[in-house]
């Protein structure tokens, strides 16, 4: 079994999903999902394309085992965000 496979797998567990629920969210039938876990079929650059996307993985893990599992920069950047929009809220308020 190829790392990859066992990434397939080990993602679709994290996230709670059948194989049957991680084939309908990427718009594959489940047996890509058995295949490519089974270490029987590689996954095609668009269906990792659509799995670091949809479920926002982190590639470099993927890819390269560097890093977790998941992107956390998005989280951060809405964190970074929403406190600029509240100092703003505070400054207009005199606060």
């Amino acid at each position: 079994m190829s790392e990859v496979s066992e990434k397939f797998k080990e993602i679709r567990k994290k996230k709670q999903f059948t194989q049957q629920m991680l084939a309908d969210l990427l718009n594959v039938k489940k047996q890509n999902i058995s295949n490519i876990e089974g270490g029987l079929q590689k996954p095609s650059f668009e269906l990792m394309k659509k799995l670091i996307e949809k479920l926002n993985i982190n590639s470099n893990w993927l890819i390269a085992n560097i890093g977790s599992m998941f992107n956390q920069a998005p989280n951060e950047a809405l964190k970074d965000e929403l406190r600029k929009e509240f100092e703003n809220l505070l400054k207009s308020k005199g606060l």
